[in-house]
């Protein structure tokens, strides 16, 4: 998974031990569950929360939270609450694309660690990326 130009890219290889069937499949935007999953159980998860900074007015707030997850106006408010409270999880690459546009709305944003992964391998957040 990578961000290009400000487009998330999958792409998924792999196959089946037991009956020999395969998979290969690429996308651009959102991520399939069990891609992410998948992801996730191999190199942990990531937990993005955020909320608005000081002085940033609560108009420029909803439009950046409606453009940045497709939300209704209704369900702003409440996404809101969630950024701060329990946050969105992902991949890297799922939380570092929203946490870039979020900063860019006005946003105090930060990513950590979050389920740890069921193998060796894990994402590690960034240096200045908090």
């Amino acid at each position: 998974m990578c961000v290009v130009d400000g487009v998330l890219h999958w792409s998924v290889e792999g196959g089946c031990e037991a009956c020999g069937a395969g998979e290969v499949g690429c996308g651009r935007g959102e991520v399939p569950g069990h891609v992410s999953a998948a992801l996730i159980a191999a190199h942990g998860e990531v937990v993005l929360r955020a909320e608005p900074l000081p002085g940033t007015a609560a108009a420029r707030a909803f439009k950046t939270v409606r453009e940045v997850f497709g939300v209704p106006l209704a369900e702003v408010r409440g996404r809101l609450r969630a950024l701060a409270a329990e946050g969105e999880r992902g991949t890297e690459p799922e939380t570092a694309l929203p946490a870039a546009r979020l900063r860019e709305g006005g946003f105090a944003v930060t990513l950590a660690a979050g389920k740890p992964p069921s193998g060796e391998k894990r994402f590690a957040t960034s240096p200045g990326r908090s």
